[in-house]
């Protein structure tokens, strides 16, 4: 299973916390050009990751190693950014 996998996972489950159904939020996720510099000499991959619910309501976030975008949904979601 890949990190966005997991973390697709971790964002229903979130949704689920806060008594949302999942069925009305889109999950859309596209990697993003590597940047061979950002890794200090590693290769690094980061996707975007748009959320949009059934309210017409989107956010984007970055994914990948450390980007942590599911706590900040989790944020967005409990402020009513998707309301």
């Amino acid at each position: 299973m890949s990190l966005y996998e997991r973390e697709l996972e971790s964002a229903h489950e979130r949704l689920a916390l806060a008594g949302r159904d999942s069925a009305k939020f889109d999950f859309q996720m596209e990697f993003l050009a590597p940047d061979e510099d950002m890794g200090g000499g590693m290769w690094t991959q980061e996707y975007e990751v748009v959320v949009t619910s059934s309210a017409g309501k989107s956010r984007s976030y970055i994914g990948g190693i450390g980007k942590n975008w599911v706590d900040r949904f989790g944020t967005d979601l409990a402020a009513g950014a998707f309301d």
